[in-house]
């Protein structure tokens, strides 16, 4: 696999260590992060990820360093260097260096790292073929889901938890409502006689950029109509078909929760559609490297 990497906007050997051990992303998490993925020479959503960043910083009070336009360029130049035609730019912005407090320090300057990576999709389009399947599990995660930190705990746990048990991936609902709110790195959606329905954006659950793309560029596009209203593990058992999105992938079909078949026990046609639109919605995105 082609790999790059860069730090505050220079190229680095990611073999190198170069990341000082008193940076609060290493001592707290104290930092976000965007993955922005490469399909086929494109980028998928550019701006929402960068929408997304700007307000995941403001909300940590992370001073913004960089701006939308220099962050095209970092992301070209990894793309080209790395020929990555398929693939995924990971980057991530720390508040910096101090030494060890709690509290916010007074002088930092952030600290903006990248990860460029060439990858296959050969799974991810097998698994749209097939589908997954997810294990339900209390959502354990902070009160604020809805910013992007490096804080993934949880998350792994959860991710691993589902995979030793057999399944894909793992689905969380609040003890305290019984509502599902995503998956362990992803949104999730439940379609009922031609409906979408997701949970609505909000401090439980993270803002997707893909899932913006399907609420406002795809669902309009073959009319399906979608509702933002938070559902029971219950409904979505009872769905006729269920899907998930994320960076990586939009309308990945979910075919069992737990050990309930979901609809059909097969991929069903409205991720189906999605998926279609989506490569519309892809072919239609600037070029950024084709291979020679």
């Amino acid at each position: 696999m082609n790999t790059v990497a860069m730090l505050n906007g220079q190229f680095v050997d990611i073999n190198q260590p170069l990341i000082h051990i008193e940076d609060r992303g290493y001592q707290f998490g104290d930092g976000v992060y965007e993955v922005v993925p490469v399909m086929d020479g494109r980028m998928a959503g550019f701006e929402y990820h960068m929408e997304r960043l700007d307000r995941s910083l403001r909300e940590l009070k992370i001073p913004a360093v960089y701006t939308h336009e220099d962050f095209y360029e970092f992301f070209v130049a990894m793309i080209e260097k790395g020929e990555i035609y398929d693939g995924n730019i990971y980057l991530q912005i720390t508040r910096g260096v101090s030494q060890r407090q709690h509290q916010f320090p007074e002088q930092t300057v952030p600290v903006m790292t990248m990860v460029g990576r060439q990858r296959s999709y050969e799974k991810i389009n097998q698994q749209y073929i097939g589908g997954v399947t997810l294990l339900s599990m209390p959502d354990i995660r902070w009160h604020r889901c809805d910013i992007k930190t490096i804080n993934l705990l949880p998350n792994a746990l959860a991710k691993q938890k589902a995979l030793e048990s057999g399944f894909d991936d793992a689905l969380f609902y609040r003890e305290e409502s019984g509502n599902i709110t995503e998956c362990s790195s992803s949104n999730f959606y439940a379609v009922k006689n031609g409906v979408v329905w997701t949970h609505p954006d909000g401090e439980l659950i993270l803002p997707g950029c893909t899932k913006r793309i399907i609420i406002h560029d795809l669902c309009g596009k073959i009319d399906v109509p979608v509702v933002e209203k938070a559902f029971n593990l219950d409904f979505a058992k009872t769905a006729d078909e269920t899907f998930m999105s994320a960076a990586s992938y939009c309308g990945m079909p979910v075919v069992k929760i737990d050990k309930t078949p979901i609809g059909t026990g097969k991929p069903g046609p409205v991720a189906q559609k999605i998926q279609a639109e989506f490569k519309k919605y892809l072919s239609a995105q600037k070029i950024v490297f084709a291979p020679k």
